[in-house]
């Protein structure tokens, strides 16, 4: 392994550096550029042994890229047991150099406290610098730890950041606009949040469209439409969500807005219980116990066609 301490090499000038041998010929011959893509080749082949080694030679001699690299590997364990402890050393040492993706990373690792103390300064920090090169994402970590961090909870500065990753109609932002707006609790919070929902549901994003059928089934800020608000569900349930599934079910055990069909109400119950929602389980075993054997197989079958239809390559 070469030498050169990380911790103090800036990357300006290979002479630097300690070479062993076999290393130098071999490291000398090879550009950063080479070494990073010879790591992506690697690693694409879950070579993670591979990928470590040409990241650590190029991360010696200075590539915020490898070093980036590396810090992902110990972020996720792969290749190496998970320390992310050592991934935000190898962070930092990227992020020092204005790398974004390592600047976003670093302010995750400080915002979930994974091997640091929780520290949301620090996360707001790193956030607004990749911010600031338009990382999608540390804007939208800024809106969100404004909006629900109470030491830092500030609903206007939360809207600016997510109005700004709203600019080329990014779902998740039209979304979060809107669940801001449904803060306010009266009405025209109502009509902004149905306004940037519907923004967000027309993009293909889920979330947005649960929240479309439950403002609908609710008569939340809108006259309450069971039919519009089973379109919404419908069109979230096909992307696997799990409150849209229940909701559904919900209706067909209701009889709201369509016949009451309990085998039909357990056949979405049980869709959702197979995404991980709880109270769907529940609302579907307290209901199997009102249904003869023969129905819940009816049901069991249905959502079985549904899911085969629907789920294939969904979380």
């Amino acid at each position: 392994m070469l030498s050169k301490n990380l911790n103090t090499y800036s990357g300006e000038n290979d002479s630097d550096i300690h070479w062993s041998k076999p290393e130098l010929n071999l490291a000398k011959a090879k550009s950063l550029t080479e070494m990073n893509e010879d790591g992506l080749t690697a690693y694409e082949m879950l070579d993670y042994a591979g990928a470590m080694e040409s990241w650590l030679a190029a991360a010696e001699r200075g590539s915020a890229q490898a070093q980036y690299k590396i810090g992902i590997l110990y972020d996720f364990g792969e290749g190496v047991e998970q320390d992310y402890m050592q991934a935000a050393k190898w962070y930092r040492l990227a992020a020092d150099q204005g790398l974004s993706n390592a600047q976003y990373f670093l302010g995750r690792i400080y915002a979930n406290g994974y091997g640091v103390t929780q520290d949301f300064d620090e996360a707001v920090r790193w956030y607004s610098l990749a911010a600031k090169q338009g990382y999608k994402n540390a804007i939208m970590n800024l809106g969100k730890i404004h909006a629900e961090d109470l030491a830092h909870q500030d609903y206007a500065e939360s809207m600016k950041w997510y109005r700004l990753a709203a600019q080329d109609q990014y779902a998740p932002a039209q979304f979060s606009i809107g669940e801001i707006h449904m803060r306010q609790n009266n009405m025209q919070g109502y009509q902004q949040a149905l306004k940037w929902y519907f923004l967000a549901a027309e993009n293909g994003y889920a979330p947005a469209q649960f929240s479309l059928g439950e403002m609908f089934a609710n008569g939340i800020g809108v006259v309450k439409d069971y039919p519009t608000a089973l379109k919404w569900y419908h069109l979230a349930a096909q992307q696997a969500n799990p409150y849209a599934l229940a909701s559904i079910g919900r209706l067909y055990e209701e009889g709201r807005g369509v016949p009451q069909d309990f085998a039909l109400a357990h056949m979405w119950f049980n869709l959702s219980t197979a995404k991980g929602f709880n109270f769907a389980q529940t609302e579907r075993d307290n209901l199997a116990q009102k249904m003869p054997p023969t129905q819940i197989a009816e049901a069991q079958a249905i959502a079985r066609d549904y899911a085969q239809n629907y789920f294939n390559n969904k979380t």
